[in-house]
């Protein structure tokens, strides 16, 4: 599931500003299987306990709290990024030209229609949501285990010589236990930096592709339309962070 969301982070702004062909079959199946799957999370994190914001240690495992709870919080976000709202868009548009023998494709028409589903198709960037909620839920288990180890050392304290050695390896492993957090957080700032770096790359291709490529942007200066996608998204992101 984590390398799922984190493929669709990555691969999504990528496919969608530099690959024109992304109505293929290989496209389309990838884009199916994940909506699908996101939305089956949907489901199960109606049934997924929640920890107590008060009280760590407990975990609600009532259905209708754990409901309440999360149509407050994340529901909304996990549904607008988990339905095909450009698909959506396309197959309505074809049935609503069907007298027309489906020559939406090949009208003036057909270019905005798809420009218009490229735009929709990045609303399932907003499944980083669920990404941050992961690393919220790390962050939660942590303090557990934290909470764990400073209970394990009170006892320890008013326990004989061994366990003594008990609380001095457990304080050892506290002491592990923070150096690991630090890493961590830093490690998801670089990779939060990192994504929207590519994001900004990305970004920086696709608003002068949806407006046709016009002669005085910098991508028609350059003429990258016509170089190697990934050439092209170098150069990119190398402009969205020397402009940022």
């Amino acid at each position: 599931m984590l390398l799922l969301l984190v493929a669709n982070l990555i691969i999504l702004p990528v496919a969608i500003s530099f690959f024109n062909d992304d109505l293929s079959t290989r496209w389309i199946a990838f884009n199916c299987l994940s909506d699908t799957i996101f939305l089956v999370d949907i489901v199960v994190n109606f049934r997924t306990g929640i920890m107590q914001q008060d009280n760590a240690e407990q975990v609600i495992l009532d259905p209708k709290l754990i409901a309440r709870h999360y149509l407050r919080t994340w529901f909304f976000l996990d549904l607008i990024s988990s339905i095909p709202l450009d698909y959506i868009f396309l197959i309505f548009n074809q049935f609503q030209d069907y007298g027309d023998s489906f020559q939406i494709l090949h009208a003036g028409r057909a270019l905005r229609i798809l420009r218009l589903a490229k735009l929709l198709s990045l609303v399932r960037l907003l499944r980083l949501s669920r990404l941050v909620r992961y690393v919220s839920q790390w962050e939660e288990v942590y303090i557990l285990q934290n909470l764990q180890k400073k209970r394990t050392e009170r006892r320890g304290r008013l326990s004989s010589d061994i366990n003594k050695f008990k609380s001095t390896k457990s304080n050892l492993i506290f002491k592990f236990l923070n150096m690991a957090s630090v890493f961590m957080r830093i490690f998801n700032l670089i990779c939060m930096m990192l994504l929207i770096g590519h994001w900004s790359g990305c970004l920086q291709f696709l608003v002068p592709m949806l407006q046709g490529f016009p002669a005085n942007s910098w991508v028609a200066i350059n003429e990258l339309q016509v170089k190697q996608r990934n050439v092209t998204h170098l150069i990119s992101s190398s402009r969205a962070v020397i402009s940022a």
